[in-house]
């Protein structure tokens, strides 16, 4: 996506990726992500999958 998306927080300070921007990440309702505080803005990365072992699931 060369281009960019304006998007709006709500109430509870959530807001909602536009579907064109999961698809092309992959992403779907329970992935995880790493929000990254850089200068000037945020960074959405995928985040590591999960230890199943620090779960309790050996």
């Amino acid at each position: 996506m060369a281009h960019d998306v304006i998007i709006a927080v709500d109430e509870k300070g959530e807001f909602q990726l536009p579907d064109a921007v999961m698809a092309r990440r992959g992403w779907k309702c329970g992935s995880r992500l790493i929000a990254e505080l850089v200068p000037g803005g945020l960074v959405l990365k995928d985040a590591p999958p999960e230890d199943e072992s620090k779960c309790g699931l050996t």
